[in-house]
């Protein structure tokens, strides 16, 4: 027993958690959320598909508009693959449930189950293809500038990386 939590000891040790994400204030951040997805650009947060696109197309950035578009298909075909395999399982379940037909249920329990596989997938790989929308986007659009500040009674250079 005194074994088991060493290791657990260690093992817990040796994980670095962190309860905060780091934002870095003049790039595009991508905030993980259950749901919507959140970006946070400028001060500005981001949710929702109107709001992408005012971001994202305003930059006329034919590869952006690629990803976020994939985004989007990938999230609509998740979540008709989750609703139909969630209700398909539910049908399975009931069917083994009761004496009739059992091997159709068990049949609809299973293509549920992959269903709602495929569309945990096709989830994650919108949420990928967000991930590379926001780090282009960082990439081509945050550049260092050099500009001329006037205060009251002094001038000077402001630099912005």
């Amino acid at each position: 027993m005194k074994k088991i939590f060493i290791i657990i000891g260690i093992l817990m040790a040796s994980l670095h958690l962190s309860a905060q994400q780091k934002l870095y204030g003049d790039q595009l951040n991508f905030v993980y959320t259950n749901r919507p997805n959140c970006l946070i650009y400028n001060d500005t947060v981001y949710k929702g598909a109107k709001e992408y696109k005012a971001l994202f197309y305003r930059t006329d950035d034919k590869t952006l508009w690629h990803l976020y578009d994939k985004h989007q298909e990938n999230k609509i075909w998740g979540n008709v693959f989750n609703t139909a395999g969630l209700i398909a399982s539910t049908a399975g379940i009931i069917l083994v449930s009761s004496q009739d037909n059992k091997a159709t249920g068990w049949l609809l329990l299973g293509g549920g189950i992959g269903s709602m596989v495929t569309g945990s997938y096709l989830l994650l790989q919108g949420q990928k293809n967000l991930i590379k929308a926001v780090i282009l986007f960082n990439k081509k659009y945050n550049k260092a500038s050099l500009g001329l500040g006037a205060g009251k009674q002094q001038i000077g250079f402001v630099y912005k990386f």
